[in-house]
C-alpha cells in the first residue's frame, strides 16, 4: 500500500506539472508569432501539394486511360507510350539541370551585384560585383533555411543513386559509351545539381529585397516543375520495380493506390522543405520591406541615425551576418554568454520538464547552446538519407523478392542440388528489417548530435573530455580532415544502414529455413560449440566468484590480495586454460567488433581503433578536427566579444 501510494503521489505530481506547463503557455503570442506562421503556412502548403499528386495522376496520367471502355486497346497502348516517351525525355537529370542553369547563373550574377567587395580594386565599379559566398558554415543565422535547401539537393542526388542501385540489382548493363563515361556523367549530375540550388543560398545570405525576391521566385518555379513532373510521370519510374506497362483491370486500383501511398511518402521530405524554404523567402522578403520602410522614415526624422546604420552595416559586413538588426544577429552568441553568467550549476542549462523528460536518454535540449549551420545542414541531409533509403528498400524489397528468391534458389539447385521451397514472401520481415534498422540508426544519429553537444561545451571550457588536444593535429591536418566531415557523415551512415538492413534480412532468411526444414546441421554445430562455451562461461563464474571470495580481502572491498600462495597458483594452471579458451575468445572479439561496426558506423565520434592507433581511424580524424575547427571560428564568447568591440 506503501508503495501504491508513493505512485499516486508521482503520478499526480506529473500530471500538475503538465497541466502548469499548458496554463503557463500564452497560446494568443503563440499564434501571433512568426514561428507559428511559418510552420502553419509550411504544413498548408506541404499539403496542398501531396494532394495535388494524386489529383493529377488521375486526370492526365496514363492510368485514367483504363477506366474508359470506349476508347480501344490500340489507343490505349499509342497514348500510354507517347506519355512514356514524354516522361523519359523530362525525366532525364542532365537536360532538366541543363535547363534550370541558364535561369540560376543570372540570380546568383544579381546577387553578387548587390554586395561589394571587402578587398581588391575597391574603386572599380563602386566595388561590385563581389564574390558570391553561399553561406559561413560556422555561423548560426539563417541555419533552418539553408539546412532545408541542403535537403532539397540531397533529395535529388538520392534520386540518381536510386536509379544506380536498382540498375546494377537488375543487372543492367551501362550503354555503349563505357562505364568511366557513364561515371563521369553521374558525377557531372551531382555538381549540376550543385550549381542549380547555388543562387538560394546565396539569396539567403544576401540581405536584400530584391535578393529573396528572386529566391522566391526561383523556388515557386522549381518547386512547380518538380511538383508536375513528380504527379505526372512518376508512376513511370516505378516500372523498374519489375512492373509490366499493361496492367490487367482487376489488380490496376490496388497497385495504382499502393504506388500513389508510396509516391507521396517518398516525396513527403522534399515537399516539406520546399515549402519550407518558400515560405521562409516569402517572410524574410516583408522583413526586409518593413526594415527598409522604417529606416527611410527614421532618416527624415532623425539624420543622426545614419551613423547608426554605418555601424551596424560595418558589423555585419564583418561578421558575415544576414540580418540589419545587431540583438538579432548576436541573438546565439549572447544567449550562450548570459546563460553562462545565469546559470549556476550545470543542469540549469538544460530543459528540464514534462514534454522533454522522456527524451532525455536520446537528446537533451540545451537553454542556449546553438549548432552552426554545417552541423544542422550535415544532419538534415542525414535524416532525409535515412527516410529515402528506408522506402527503397522497403519497397523495392517488396516488389523484387521474389525475383531474387528464385534466383537463390536457382543458384541453390545448380550447385548444391537443393530444391529448397520458401513457404513465405518475406514482407513481414521486409517490414520488420525497415522498422529495426530506422530504430537502432535514429537513435545514433541523436546520440551523436547529443556527443557534439557535449564536445563543443566542454571544449568551450576548456576541457577536451574523449577527444585529443588541438596540438596533437597540424594546421594542415586541422584544415584538411574537418573538410570531409559532412561527407563521411551521411556516407558511413548510409551505408551503414543498408549493411544493417541486408545482414538483418539475411539474419531472418536463414533463421526462417532453420525453423521450416530440418535441424540437423544446427545440432552438429551445437554438438561442436557448446561444450567449449560452457567450459567458458563455467571458468568465468568460477574467476569471478573466486576474486570476490577468496582471492579479495574483506570480499572484494579493497583491491588488496588475500591468499596470496593460492592465487599464484591458480595463476599458473589459469595459462593453460585461457590458451585453450582463446579460440573462442577470439571468435567473441571479433563478433563484437563486428556488430559494434554495424551498430556505430554512423557515429564518428567512436574509434574503432585504440588509443594508440585512433588517428588512423579517417572518420574520428575527421570528426576531432570538426570539433577543434567549430572552437577555433565559432565559439559564442569571442563572437560576442568582437561584436561589442565593433559596436
Amino acid at each position: 500500500e506503501h508503495l501504491l501510494s508513493k505512485h499516486k503521489v508521482k503520478q499526480e505530481k506529473i500530471l500538475d506539472s503538465l497541466l502548469k506547463l499548458l496554463f503557463s503557455i500564452q497560446y494568443s503570442n503563440i499564434c501571433n508569432s512568426s514561428s507559428f506562421i511559418i510552420i502553419f503556412s509550411t504544413l498548408l502548403l506541404t499539403s496542398f501539394c501531396l494532394l495535388t499528386i494524386p489529383f493529377i495522376q488521375y486526370r492526365f496520367s496514363f492510368s485514367s486511360l483504363f477506366n474508359h471502355t470506349n476508347v480501344t486497346l490500340t489507343y490505349k497502348i499509342n497514348s500510354t507510350l507517347h506519355l512514356l516517351h514524354t516522361c523519359h525525355h523530362f525525366d532525364n537529370y542532365t537536360w532538366k539541370n541543363f535547363v534550370s542553369l541558364p535561369s540560376a547563373l543570372i540570380v546568383a550574377l544579381i546577387c553578387s551585384f548587390l554586395r561589394k567587395r571587402d578587398t581588391l580594386c575597391l574603386r572599380f565599379c563602386n566595388g561590385r560585383p563581389a564574390l558570391p559566398m553561399p553561406f559561413n558554415i560556422f555561423d548560426k543565422r539563417q541555419r533552418h533555411v539553408i539546412a532545408a535547401i541542403f535537403g532539397i539537393s540531397a533529395n535529388e542526388v538520392l534520386k540518381i543513386l536510386e536509379e544506380l542501385l536498382i540498375r546494377f540489382n537488375s543487372k543492367q548493363g551501362t550503354n555503349d559509351q563505357g562505364i568511366i563515361i557513364e561515371l563521369l556523367r553521374h558525377i557531372g549530375v551531382v555538381l549540376l545539381i550543385g550549381l542549380r540550388y547555388f543562387p538560394l543560398l546565396i539569396s539567403v545570405n544576401t540581405a536584400h529585397p530584391i535578393s529573396y525576391a528572386l529566391g522566391l521566385i526561383y523556388t515557386f518555379i522549381d518547386g512547380t516543375y518538380t511538383l508536375i513532373h513528380t504527379s505526372y510521370c512518376s508512376r513511370f519510374s516505378l516500372f523498374r520495380f519489375d512492373r509490366t506497362l499493361i496492367l490487367q483491370s482487376s489488380a490496376t486500383n490496388e497497385i495504382i493506390q499502393s504506388d500513389t501511398i508510396y509516391v507521396m511518402l517518398r516525396n513527403l521530405p522534399h515537399f516539406t522543405l520546399v515549402s519550407f524554404v518558400f515560405v521562409k523567402f516569402f517572410y524574410l522578403l516583408i522583413q526586409q520591406l518593413k526594415c527598409r520602410c522604417c529606416q527611410q522614415s527614421a532618416m527624415m526624422t532623425n539624420h543622426n541615425h545614419n551613423e547608426k546604420v554605418h555601424q551596424v552595416s560595418l558589423v555585419s559586413s564583418v561578421l558575415s551576418l544576414d540580418l540589419l538588426l545587431p540583438d538579432y544577429q548576436t541573438k546565439p552568441e549572447f544567449y550562450y554568454t548570459q546563460g553562462l553568467l545565469k546559470s549556476k550549476e550545470s543542469s540549469d542549462m538544460y530543459y528540464n520538464n514534462v514534454l522533454t523528460r522522456p527524451f532525455a536518454k536520446i537528446y537533451r535540449w540545451h537553454r542556449y547552446f546553438t549548432f552552426s549551420i554545417q552541423i544542422l545542414c550535415t544532419y538534415t541531409v542525414v535524416l532525409v538519407v535515412i527516410y529515402n533509403l528506408t522506402c527503397l528498400l522497403t519497397f523495392y524489397g517488396i516488389h523484387t523478392i521474389k525475383n531474387q528468391l528464385d534466383r537463390i534458389h536457382f543458384i541453390l539447385l545448380s550447385q548444391l542440388n537443393w530444391n529448397i521451397e520458401w513457404g513465405t514472401s518475406f514482407i513481414n520481415d521486409i517490414y520488420l528489417c525497415s522498422i529495426l534498422s530506422v530504430i537502432i540508426y535514429c537513435t545514433q544519429i541523436f546520440n551523436g548530435l547529443v556527443k557534439i553537444q557535449q564536445h563543443l561545451i566542454s571544449a568551450y571550457a576548456g576541457k577536451y573530455i574523449d577527444i585529443p588536444p588541438r596540438h596533437n593535429f597540424s594546421n594542415n591536418e586541422l584544415i584538411s580532415k574537418c573538410l570531409h566531415f559532412s561527407g563521411y557523415l551521411c556516407g558511413y551512415t548510409a551505408w551503414g544502414f543498408i549493411i544493417f538492413y541486408k545482414v538483418s534480412f539475411v539474419f531472418c532468411l536463414l533463421l526462417r529455413l532453420w525453423i521450416r526444414y530440418d535441424p540437423r546441421w544446427f545440432q552438429h554445430i551445437l554438438a561442436l560449440c557448446l561444450p567449449i562455451v560452457l567450459v567458458y562461461l563455467l571458468k568465468h563464474i568460477l574467476v569471478s566468484l573466486l576474486s570476490e571470495f577468496v582471492f579479495l580481502q574483506n570480499f572484494g572491498r579493497t583491491p588488496s590480495l588475500n591468499n596470496r600462495r593460492i592465487y599464484f597458483i591458480f595463476n599458473y594452471f589459469n595459462f593453460f586454460f585461457d590458451c585453450f579458451l582463446g579460440i573462442l575468445s577470439c571468435y567473441i572479439r571479433v563478433s563484437k567488433s563486428l556488430l559494434a561496426s554495424l551498430l556505430f558506423m554512423g557515429r564518428l565520434d567512436y574509434s574503432f581503433m585504440g588509443r594508440n592507433l585512433e588517428r588512423l581511424d579517417q572518420g574520428y580524424a575527421t570528426y576531432v578536427t570538426f570539433i577543434h575547427m567549430e572552437i577555433i571560428h565559432g565559439h559564442p564568447i569571442l563572437a560576442s566579444i568582437i561584436v561589442n568591440a565593433f559596436a
